[in-house]
């Protein structure tokens, strides 16, 4: 049979389906939540969604902060809010009624995460807050684990939440898909496929409401070939597997706009036996690889077990040390007398140095005054030495024998 769009929903290049596409409800108008088939349940209960009976609804025209901080994608105050007496607000269902009192959805702020692809670090400060919202469906029957796999999460987000909670990759929502249908659906990472075929092996098997196992949902929205080998490894006879219209995921392969067209359905005619043995390739590899690490483990333990002699070694010098420390502080200790009395040495002996400093600056300022005389001394005998020396040049030969006593002697008298 054909594949036919109406049932499936539409699908964009990369195969993923609009957001609140469903197969029961077939419709083609979707806003910024998912369709009221699946979101606007009316008198959803409170044991439908999983909630505490001890929790009080808040309305969502005054809901509470972490609920705005989530609905407007504003991470760090979310992340800040989950954390000491706000996160209580984890634990709050949020609710909207129509204008019958009916409920039209009913969520934690959790689920609001998930639906609007909440980074990790914010996911996992609402796990933190409140682990048990993992195991929760909300007014649609979905738990954060489903809202993540249909809004294509990270592998980062999908990890934390089945790292806290892998129960939930066996829970079904309200038209029996597990969340690894939704994943299929959406064309996740491969990775995060993985992940939910560990955490629940059976996925693979399991159909929906409408007969429907991942492996069609992979064929039919344009999984790619990485996908559609991992869910064929897991449940290789799955290929000629009818759904409620009687098709097949070989024939949804063949009716696809598939990039990988060719690629997949080479892989979906290979033979059950040949993901059989692959599997089994697999699980010896698996095996090697454990051999291997029970290896470098025994290597491991035993340079752990050197090392730890070694240590131990380590201690006992270290105690010997401290007893020496401690042996050489009571040989070098002094009491507080000793101390008080060398403080006032101490004291003393700066005075006294005080002292001498101010001496030394008095004797200092009297030498450089008698140095200052002394030169003006030498200036005024250089210039009064300077002044005779113009008187004489000035007196010249008579001056010199007028001064002389040789030829200051009279005039002399000749005896006749």
């Amino acid at each position: 049979m054909p594949f036919s769009p109406s049932i499936f929903g539409s699908s964009d290049s990369k195969g993923s389906q609009k957001k609140g596409d469903s197969i029961a409800s077939r419709s083609t108008s979707h806003g910024s939540r998912q369709s009221s088939e699946e979101r606007f349940t009316d008198g959803a209960s409170k044991s439908q969604s999983g909630a505490r009976d001890d929790v009080e609804d808040v309305s969502s025209h005054n809901p509470t902060k972490l609920f705005s901080f989530v609905t407007k994608r504003n991470w760090t105050g979310a992340v800040k809010r989950c954390s000491g007496a706000d996160k209580v607000e984890a634990t709050k269902w949020i609710v909207e009624h129509n204008n019958d009192g009916s409920i039209r959805w009913r969520l934690l702020p959790i689920h609001q995460a998930c639906e609007n692809k909440a980074p990790s670090e914010v996911v996992k400060a609402l796990i933190a807050a409140y682990p048990e919202s993992l195991m929760m469906k909300d007014s649609g029957g979905y738990l954060p684990l489903h809202l993540a796999c249909r809004e294509r999460g990270s592998k980062a987000v999908i990890a934390a939440l089945l790292s806290t909670e892998p129960g939930a990759a066996k829970i079904k929502d309200s038209e029996g898909r597990l969340p690894l249908h939704l994943a299929c659906r959406q064309g996740v990472a491969v990775q995060v496929v993985d992940s939910l075929i560990v955490c629940h092996y059976r996925a693979a098997r399991t159909p929906d409401s409408y007969s429907l196992i991942p492996l069609h949902w992979a064929c039919a929205q344009n999984a790619n070939l990485a996908i559609v080998e991992s869910l064929l490894r897991a449940h290789p006879d799955s290929t000629d597997l009818k759904d409620k219209w009687g098709r097949t995921p070989l024939s949804l392969a063949q009716a696809s706009t598939n990039p990988e067209k060719e690629e997949v359905i080479k892989a979906l005619l290979k033979e059950p036996s040949f993901w059989t043995s692959s599997l089994v390739d697999e699980i010896d590899k698996l095996k090697h690889k454990i051999d291997e690490t029970v290896t470098v483990e025994g290597k491991a333990n035993e340079q752990v077990n050197k090392l730890q002699g070694e240590n131990a070694k380590l201690r006992e010098l270290n105690f010997s040390l401290k007893e020496k420390v401690a042996e050489m502080s009571n040989m070098n200790k002094f009491s507080d007398d000793d101390i008080d009395k060398l403080n006032e040495e101490n004291s003393s002996l700066v005075s006294e140095v005080a002292k001498l400093k101010k001496k030394l600056n008095e004797f200092t300022f009297i030498f450089r005054s008698m140095e200052d005389q002394r030169k003006e001394l030498m200036k005024i005998s250089e210039e009064m030495e300077a002044s005779l020396q113009q008187a004489v040049n000035v007196a010249g030969d008579d001056y010199l024998k007028w001064r002389d006593p040789l030829h200051n002697q009279g005039p002399q008298h000749t005896m006749e």
